[in-house]
């Protein structure tokens, strides 16, 4: 039997829900998991019906975190784009160090630098420099933007105005990105055989399409013209808080940061060298190819057009509990 495993993140969300992806994964295979959620409620019965042991928890309470780690031998954390990242890895950092962690898996960013532009990606590498410190032996992997955040920014426009908007200039540039699924199945494999990713960080894409070339494929996929509008940064704020609220201000100031983030990347050199010759990590560290974009549109074609939620993946399991959790 194997070692259980903790899965923060595991209820699922709106920023990817790869702890949810990661927990139906690791069930399929009959792993043990320890789900972490922040209460119990429908999203957590599924889970108990997958078979995994919830634990419902404050990753910003010590106490929490220590109960949760009795017994776990490796971690998968992620933390949303929200308050408290800093304190949640130190917590963590601590609790895993007394409980004889042997493995973190640590969702970063793809923005994650002491040099980054955005303050959500000098906070990553500072939550990763946290876990190094501790000593437990950690990974840090630093997905590109989900294809799942990418178009949920966008369902309401393709819905109502078919338009991608964005203050990304022409639209020509180049936004590297990856299917949240990936994620967790690249999460999957490390976790089974963490060695030799001990110590380690890599940054994750598996496409990078521009928005002019997104708006064509939406419109062969929908049949109707879809076209990228460049809007003002002030514009792209005010369309985030009508979208998600304006309580997370980690989010709005990262949402406000990604376009920028993005469009300094497209001119600098080095970084699209290395974005051109990214694509075969993904199959090399799993020996499975990543999901293409347009397969990933055409499975989600419902979501993108804002009536549903995004599918777990291309394979069609547990259809029924997937609907419920991952959204």
């Amino acid at each position: 039997m194997s070692s259980k495993i903790l899965v923060t993140g595991a209820a699922g969300g709106t920023q990817g829900a790869t702890g949810n992806r990661l927990t139906r994964l690791l069930r399929e295979k009959g792993v043990p998991v320890r789900a972490f959620v922040r209460k119990v409620d429908e999203r957590s019965d599924v889970l108990h019906e997958m078979g995994a042991e919830v634990f419902a928890g404050d990753l910003l309470d010590i106490q929490s975190v220590r109960q949760a780690l009795k017994g776990i031998e490796s971690v998968y954390f992620c933390y949303p784009v929200q308050a408290g990242l800093l304190e949640a890895t130190a917590i963590l950092a601590q609790a895993a160090k007394e409980a004889g962690v042997k493995f973190i898996f640590h969702i970063s960013a793809g923005a994650s630098s002491d040099q980054s532009p955005s303050p959500w990606g000098r906070k990553n590498w500072l939550s990763e420099q946290i876990l190094e410190w501790s000593g437990v032996p950690s990974f840090h992997l630093r997905p590109a933007l989900f294809f799942e955040s990418l178009l949920r920014q966008s369902a309401k426009a393709i819905s109502q105005d078919s338009e991608i908007r964005a203050p990304f200039g022409s639209g020509d540039g180049k936004v590297p990105s990856i299917a949240a699924e990936d994620v967790a199945r690249l999460a999957l494999k490390v976790l089974l055989n963490p060695e030799p990713f001990i110590g380690k960080a890599y940054q994750l894409f598996t496409s990078n399409p521009s928005l002019n070339e997104l708006a064509q494929e939406l419109t062969k996929l929908l049949g109707r013209p879809v076209r990228y509008r460049e809007v003002t940064p002030d514009q792209w704020i005010k369309e985030s808080i009508d979208r998600e609220g304006s309580a997370n201000q980690e989010g709005t100031d990262y949402l406000s940061r990604q376009w920028e983030n993005f469009l300094n990347l497209n001119r600098d050199r080095e970084f699209m060298a290395r974005m051109a010759k990214g694509y075969g990590l993904f199959k090399m560290m799993t020996g499975e190819s990543p999901t293409p974009l347009i397969e990933w549109l055409k499975l989600n074609q419902t979501a993108i057009e804002g009536d549903g939620p995004f599918q777990a993946s291309l394979k069609r399991v547990n259809s029924a509990l997937i609907d419920t959790i991952v959204q």
